[in-house]
């Protein structure tokens, strides 16, 4: 089942979406009350016509989670649900994604009618289908929401080093106005500064092109190795080296990929106060895996509960963006990190 953290999932916005399925589902099946149901992290959200209530699944009537695990539709009889009082009909068709993931279920209620004719069945099922299509929407929307809320925090923060080294620097020069050498040095120091300046700008405008409202990837064909090597010139303050059997090539957008892959090596060199990395490349059957950490040689267990960050926030996002996933581990006897990355060979 797809799950929605609750940074994903926009409570107050779905609202309003999902009044209207529910108004649609109970006028045209001529039924007593409809609900929606999305699957979260942890819970399971339920959306009526009094508001929005979180169940755990424990605390969840298990025709809920049956409707929520099931690929078809239900109709039920004489179902008791989170009141000692049956209904009569019980009725529930899956929210499937476009990849077949279920988001949701939409649910209905009635004590005069006990069964549906086959054209309110289809209408019930074809109301989930259009309301997948804007769930997924909003999903998507709010993901790019929270990207780049992130990525505009952490340029701010990267622009906010050149900056002060520009006016550092400036304030020198004045004090050193007859020192050739100095003032030469100091000079360069304000051209590399200013050139991570624009450098970072250009990212920026990169990665949200203002002429593409959909925030879709620019797909190519990326050779790993070549990857690596711009990554090695935007972070000359680490020491990256780069470890592959074979020369690997993948489908991605190479500009979005080297930001997930730069932000992953700035967390991990926060988490260990240490400069030198490794990026380990590996062709499984059908994905690419990478692997980055300080200490190559060492076992590492997967986590449940992993450090966050904003870098990891954004990595995850564009990661995932290219049906990829990341994985964080530990080494249990020195504490030590590896971040485990998983790419499709094909097109995203």
């Amino acid at each position: 089942m797809k799950k929605h953290s609750d940074e994903t999932l926009s409570s107050l916005d779905l609202k309003d979406i999902i009044g209207t399925i529910n108004n649609m589902i109970a006028k045209g099946l001529n039924i007593s009350m409809s609900k929606v149901l999305l699957n979260g992290e942890d819970n399971l959200s339920i959306f009526d016509h009094q508001g929005i209530k979180t169940l755990s699944p424990h605390q969840a009537p298990a025709i809920y989670i049956e409707s929520l695990s099931s690929s078809k539709t239900i109709v039920r009889n004489n179902i008791t649900l989170e009141s000692p009082e049956t209904i009569k009909l019980y009725c529930s068709t899956p929210i499937l994604s476009k990849r077949g993931e279920t988001l949701g279920a939409i649910i209905g209620f009635d004590n005069q009618k006990d069964s549906l004719n086959p054209t309110e069945i289809i209408l019930l099922e074809n109301t989930a289908q259009m309301a997948a299509l804007v769930l997924e929407k909003h999903f998507e929307t709010q993901k790019i929401k929270k990207v780049f809320t992130d990525f505009i925090q952490k340029t701010v923060h990267d622009l906010k080093n050149p900056f002060t080294s520009i006016a550092l620097t400036a304030e020198l020069l004045k004090r050193k106005a007859d020192d050739s050498k100095t003032v030469n040095t100091l000079a360069e120091r304000i051209e590399k500064a200013n050139d991570r300046v624009f450098t970072n700008l250009e990212r920026l405008k990169s990665a949200f092109p203002i002429h593409n409202s959909s925030f879709k990837l620019n797909v190519a064909e990326i050779s790993l190795p070549q990857l690596f090597e711009q990554i090695k010139q935007d972070l000359p303050e680490y020491d990256l080296n780069t470890e592959s059997k074979k020369e690997i090539a993948i489908y991605g957008d190479p500009h979005r990929l080297r930001d997930a892959l730069t932000c992953l090596l700035k967390h991990l060199s926060t988490l260990s106060g240490l400069n030198n990395m490794y990026l380990i490349t590996t062709e499984k059957e059908n994905h690419t895996e990478i692997s980055i950490t300080n200490h190559p040689m060492e076992h590492f267990d997967l986590l449940e509960d992993e450090p966050q960050s904003n870098p990891l926030a954004i990595a995850k996002t564009l990661i995932e963006m290219h049906k990829g996933k990341i994985n964080t581990a530990q080494n249990p006897q020195t504490g030590n990190y590896c971040f485990y990355i998983s790419l499709p060979l094909t097109t995203p």
